[in-house]
């Protein structure tokens, strides 16, 4: 039975190559008859093969190995980071991780950045690997229970992996000059690289920042260049809390956060300026700072201007000063008229 398969399938693929070669086989040897009824058994053959086969476990594994590597891009690493990757152990780092992490050297090398999109069309398990890494090493921050390891950390910031997934974004190349392959109408391709500019200006205005409170461990003044952006952000968070369309965005929220960055300024300077005036009164037994306070300069102004905006509100003016901080005042002690005060001192009246 076996042989007279063999014979048919031979005999099949003859007349196939003889209908293709030669137009008078047909006739001449078998018929065009003869030649469709072989065609078409062979096709139901072929059919019932494919049906009934069933592959062994290990067929099937190799094929999906096969089929990945294929759709997976190639990206070459030099000699000196293949041997990097191969030194890594193990047990310390994980097959899987030691991959992955090989699969984003060669990204980096392919497109200058380790920022891979969370739906990377091209390698959506690199893609979903990045986004979790990210949320491993939060949770490892906050000490919670996550997968991320010192080791890891470590080998991660060797390759320039980004943590935030907005930091260094001006090193992302847009996708229509030879990024990342991005399915997308050239409308869409125009928004995300729109996309791309606006976080990397706005990553270079926060570096800024990052860096003039590390030095000035203070906020910048809200007259200069950094403090409007800063005043904008503030305006933004609370766009945001509203429902207001707006750019802020929470992973945004939580970049400010990281390096102390005050939502309230108002509030926070307002409410040192208070316990600073306790600390004067205890110490003095008054509220009567000078102005020109050689010890804390800032607190003797800033009992002047309160006294200024005082006596604008009970005017009927417009003032930089509530009721609410107006009985926060006279609770302390202020003294809102320093002439008076003086006077009643003279007097004796504050000994009565």
């Amino acid at each position: 039975m076996q042989q007279i398969d063999i014979k048919y399938h031979l005999l099949t693929l003859i007349c196939i190559l003889s209908v293709r070669h030669s137009q008078s086989f047909q006739t001449t040897f078998l018929g065009t008859r003869r030649i469709n009824s072989l065609y078409r058994w062979n096709q139901v053959s072929t059919s019932v093969q494919r049906r009934y086969y069933v592959a062994s476990p290990i067929d099937k594994v190799d094929e999906i190995n096969s089929t990945e590597k294929q759709l997976q891009p190639q990206m070459s690493l030099s000699p000196d980071q293949e041997d990097y990757f191969n030194s890594l152990e193990k047990p310390v780092y994980g097959a899987p991780f030691i991959e992955r992490l090989r699969e984003l050297q060669g990204y980096k090398n392919e497109f200058g950045s380790c920022y891979v999109p969370k739906r990377y069309p091209d390698n959506p398990k690199l893609g979903n690997w990045v986004n979790k890494s990210r949320q491993m090493y939060r949770k490892y921050l906050q000490g919670e229970k996550s997968s991320m390891t010192p080791e890891r950390i470590e080998a991660l910031n060797k390759i320039g992996f980004i943590w935030s997934g907005f930091e260094d974004l001006s090193m992302a190349v847009p996708v229509s000059i030879g990024g990342p392959n991005i399915e997308g109408s050239s409308t869409d391709i125009s928004r995300k690289n729109a996309a791309l500019k606006v976080n990397a200006t706005w990553m270079r205005s926060f570096q800024e920042l990052k860096q003039y409170m590390e030095e000035e461990k203070d906020a910048p003044s809200a007259s200069s260049k950094l403090g409007a952006w800063a005043a904008r952000q503030r305006r933004a968070r609370q766009n945001l809390q509203l429902g207001v369309k707006t750019t802020m965005t929470e992973d945004r929220i939580e970049l400010l956060e990281s390096i102390g960055f005050d939502w309230s300024p108002w509030d926070t300077k307002w409410n040192m300026r208070i316990q600073e005036l306790r600390d004067y009164k205890q110490r003095f037994g008054d509220c009567m700072v000078p102005v020109h306070w050689k010890e804390n300069p800032k607190l003797g102004s800033w009992v002047s201007t309160q006294r200024k905006y005082y006596k604008l509100h009970k005017a009927g003016e417009t003032a930089r000063i509530t009721k609410e901080r107006i009985r926060q005042l006279t609770e302390v002690g202020f003294v809102w008229d320093r002439m008076e005060y003086l006077w009643n001192e003279e007097v004796g009246l504050h000994s009565l």
